[in-house]
């Protein structure tokens, strides 16, 4: 049997995502919105740090990690990429060591680094996210995201009911790696775990309806399980 939870994850710690930064006259030229990938999620919920078949994957210089829905197939949980409903961000500059470190510009051959801008979410920030388990999940517990810079998550869950719908349009971030076909969607984050989209029109969806919020329902693409 599985089962639905809307999960709300308040951030205890520091947790770290990234983007990478161009130095420019006005410094930064491009940052992303405060969205959690599902890879570190679902092992952290699956209670690991890392995958405890291969390691930490940058700690061990791989390139490569497991499908998630292989994840999900070995441990009985899968989380959707979070992302936050209340945002507390510090921000720590840093050079991207073999990432393009330098760059030519003009005659003169004038050369600048290029910048990662790490940006932290800082404690009593909240997440939210949709858990799916194919056994019953305690209804509070706490995590830690990764092994190298980890975010201490205090989880609450609510069990709900899911609707299926075809051809819905989609209100939550997702894995494209391990959904049904969504059509138009916008990718939030590039990620070699898969990438997370958001938008467009899957055409199988779980509904979710929310008595809580502004919105009525929450719509995430299906998962991929055959």
């Amino acid at each position: 049997m599985v089962f639905f939870y809307r999960a709300e994850l308040r951030l205890k710690g520091f947790l770290w995502y990234h983007t990478l930064a161009r130095a420019t006259e006005s410094f930064y030229t491009h940052s992303v919105v405060p969205v959690v990938h599902n890879y570190g999620l679902t092992l952290a919920l699956a209670g690991y740090d890392a995958d405890p078949a291969f390691g930490y994957v940058s700690i061990y210089g791989r390139k490569g990690y497991r499908s998630l829905l292989e994840l999900f197939r070995e441990h009985g949980v899968y989380a959707y990429p979070a992302i936050a409903k209340r945002a507390y961000t510090q921000e720590v500059i840093m050079s991207a060591i073999g990432e393009s470190t330098v760059q030519a510009k003009g005659k003169g051959r004038l050369s600048y680094p290029d910048f990662t801008k790490n940006v932290v979410l800082a404690p009593g920030s909240i997440l939210e996210t949709l858990i799916v388990s194919e056994g019953e999940l305690p209804s509070r517990f706490a995590v830690r995201i990764g092994a190298k810079r980890a975010g201490t998550l205090w989880v609450e869950l609510t069990r709900v009911p899911v609707d299926i719908a075809n051809n819905r349009k989609v209100t939550h971030p997702f894995n494209v790696n391990d959904v049904v076909r969504v059509d138009g969607y916008t990718v939030l984050l590039r990620h070699e775990a898969g990438d997370v989209g958001i938008f467009g029109v899957a055409e199988e969806a779980y509904v979710v309806p929310v008595r809580d919020s502004k919105t009525k329902e929450v719509v995430v693409p299906a998962l991929k399980l055959e």
